[in-house]
């Protein structure tokens, strides 16, 4: 990783792709890893076919830099779809190993040695994880020291410790050095003793029962796996790692809170993409831990999970045996081809966070009728399963998230009434649901949080048919954070991971004006994306939004699209102070394909405040505007850092003068050099 960002920071490749490998070789999760890099899909599900096609994106690539890490075992680029440096020259692939004979395996042209830590580089190390510094007592220092030294070299090991000692007193120093010194860790294997000493060390010095309880659901996501933030706070939640708490808000709040605390401990390290993963070291210990606190985790798919069935607490595999008992589980994912799970639910009673998901291609018919077995679940996913019914759901008293991943549904569910009241979170993601009859959302009164992205079925996301889905569409006052997305990627700046850390996401090709329920979601938007506003509005502001009471003052983002019937954007003339506040957050505007816009803002006086974090304004493709903004706007604009306007044919200037504008009120400084692309006729 580190080595990745050296290479990023000097520019010295066009792209560079970070790959873990890991002990286990899946070529479809490479495969997978690498495109999702290079952002592309693939049609094809055969491995070759996709390999075929891999080969070809990547030999588009003049400059490109592959790293492909904790690599075991030799690795056949043909089958994966990594061309040879005989057909790409521009291609250049460094291999991490434990292992030198993996090395000499793949013909690598150049080996270099990682020992471990001199004394003095892990001194550098721990004094830098530590905070030591000029001012620290030499007393402290000498106790480091000794501590390093029992670190014996090794990176992990240094940084998880000299991190769990940070800003504490002496006292602790001089205990943590006596456990190391005479700590005798047994059933260890032989090389991992001084490792496990240490990591147990840093694992002792977590300060709340939360972080220690999420270091070790950590651990049970397979080695390498990068782990989804929001995926792991939904487990975590599920789990109990918080504790009971009164929102789902504030349980999101705490368990990411514990994720900080083992990132900043180097328990666990950030990943691309809002994920976090484990050190395999670091794992490897958290099993150790776990099974020391009765709470044994299996986790690799190809080992006997028979042994201390009853002792087993968190499982992820892939065919689950009929004949194992493990009644005091509590998480278990299964990526399966397995279709009917009757025997096997049975016999968990206790499971608090079940994971399903379809291993075949194409959607499997799940039976669900052995769910209702599942009385204690909290948490359930399922992903890419036909469901027949949501009957199941009817026991499920004490379910709080319910999501559903590429499955394909009958209907939006009828809940049972006992399920209705206990569920806090509901999403749909990429579902095909036959019938559009959102009624259901009125039975389910104590909703926190909604997500429904890019659903399908027999109706059309980019038609007005998104205006009947809320016709039927019920919002609880409860409702906290959302994410709904009607609608194709037509959309510049929409991210699908931003759904998740902003929490209040509204993305809609059909905007109508009259429908109470689309304005109460905009208007508490921090991101929103809408195209075709129609229903008469002339303007945003303050035709659809009033500026009483805070119109649209979250939002982060704001795009939008081919709305013929927009004049102005924002029309605020006959308002002053209320104007304050007004997008007083917005970093990003963006503007196309407006065939009769004229003005973006009329205002005469204008106070301090709208536009004042606005970095990036995107114009386009508006052809009766003919100018951006007058002196009395602009000058809020102190932070912005990109303008980029494109076939505004009639747009003569970027600022207007205004016969309100005083003297010495004509002054456009934004602090920041600003980026402006594609001016024509100006």
């Amino acid at each position: 990783m580190e080595v990745r960002k050296f290479v990023e920071a000097e520019h010295l490749f066009e792209k560079v792709l970070f790959v873990p490998v890991s002990s286990t070789v899946e070529v479809r999760r490479i495969q997978e890893k690498i495109a999702s890099s290079l952002q592309f899909e693939f049609p094809e599900t055969e491995e070759m076919q996709r390999a075929q096609r891999l080969c070809s994106r990547l030999t588009q690539e003049k400059n490109i830099f592959i790293i492909l890490d904790d690599v075991w075992e030799n690795l056949d680029f043909g089958r994966i779809g990594i061309p040879s440096s005989e057909h790409h020259k521009g291609c250049k692939i460094l291999i991490t190993s434990r292992s030198e004979a993996v090395c000499t395996l793949m013909d690598c042209q150049r080996k270099i040695y990682l020992p471990i830590l001199t004394d003095e580089e892990a001194w550098t190390l721990f004094q830098n994880k530590a905070l030591i510094s000029d001012a620290t007592s030499d007393t402290l220092k000498e106790i480091g020291r000794l501590i390093s030294n029992e670190c014996k070299g090794l990176p992990v090991a240094i940084a998880a410790v000299a991190c769990s000692l940070k800003g504490k007193a002496e006292t602790e120093w001089r205990v943590a050095l006596n456990k190391l010194r005479h700590s005798k860790p047994i059933n260890i294997e032989r090389g991992l003793t001084d490792p496990y000493k240490c990591l147990q060390l840093s694992y002792d010095n977590l300060d709340t029962k939360e972080a220690k309880s999420l270091f070790l659901l950590c651990s049970v996501f397979p080695e390498d796996f990068e782990i989804q933030i929001e995926i792991l706070t939904r487990c975590a939640i599920g789990l109990g790692v918080v504790g009971e708490v009164d929102s789902y808000e504030e349980a999101r709040s705490e368990v990411i809170a514990a994720k900080i605390k083992l990132v900043s401990c180097c328990l666990l390290l950030d990943a691309d993409d809002e994920c976090v993963k484990m050190h395999d070291i670091v794992r490897d210990m958290a099993h150790i831990i776990a099974k020391d606190e009765n709470k044994i985790i299996k986790c690799e798919v190809e080992k006997d999970v028979r042994v201390e069935q009853n002792s087993v607490r968190y499982l992820w595999c892939a065919k689950f045996p009929n004949d194992l008992d493990c009644s005091n589980l509590e998480f278990l994912c299964l990526r399966t081809k397995m279709k009917d799970f009757d025997g096997i639910f049975k016999r968990m009673g206790m499971v608090k966070v079940l994971i399903l998901e379809n291993d075949e291609d194409g959607k499997t018919r799940l039976s669900t009728i052995s769910f209702k077995t599942l009385t204690n679940l909290r948490c359930l996913f399922i992903a890419n399963y036909e469901l027949s019914d949501f009957s199941f759901l009817g026991g499920m008293k004490n379910l709080h998230s319910l999501s559903l991943f590429g499955c394909l549904l009958p209907s939006f569910p009828e809940l049972q009434t006992d399920v209705a009241i206990t569920l806090k979170l509901l999403e749909f993601n990429k579902c095909d649901i036959k019938v559009k009859n959102f009624e259901g959302m009125k039975r389910i009164p104590l909703l926190e949080e909604l997500y429904i992205i890019e659903i399908e079925g027999e109706w059309d996301a980019d038609s007005e048919d998104n205006i009947e889905f809320f016709k039927t569409f019920s919002i609880p006052e409860t409702l906290q954070r959302y994410g709904i997305v009607l609608g194709p990627f037509g959309f510049e700046d929409f991210d699908g991971r931003d759904i998740y850390i902003h929490g209040r996401t509204l993305l809609l090709n059909h905007f109508d004006i009259s429908n109470e329920v689309i304005k109460g979601l905009a208007k508490r938007a921090k991101d929103l994306f809408v195209a075709t506003i129609h229903g008469g509005a002339k303007n945003i502001i303050p035709d659809i939004f009033q500026i009483e009471g805070g119109g649209l003052d979250e939002l982060n983002k704001l795009e939008i699209h081919d709305s013929e019937e927009l004049e102005c954007l924002i029309d605020t003339r006959s308002h002053s102070s209320e104007v304050v506040t007004l997008f007083s957050k917005l970093h990003t505007l963006i503007i196309k394909y407006m065939s009769n816009l004229r003005v973006i803002w009329h205002c005469f006086l204008l106070a301090n405040g709208p536009f004042e974090n606005l970095q990036k304004f995107d114009l386009s493709n508006c052809p009766r505007l003919t100018f951006l903004f007058t002196y009395v706007v602009a000058r809020n604009f102190v932070k912005l850092k990109i303008l980029q306007i494109s076939s505004c044919d009639e747009l003569k200037y970027i600022l207007a003068d205004d016969d309100k504008t005083e003297e010495g009120e004509d002054e456009f400084t934004t602090g920041h050099p600003v980026q402006i692309f594609q001016i024509c006729r100006i």
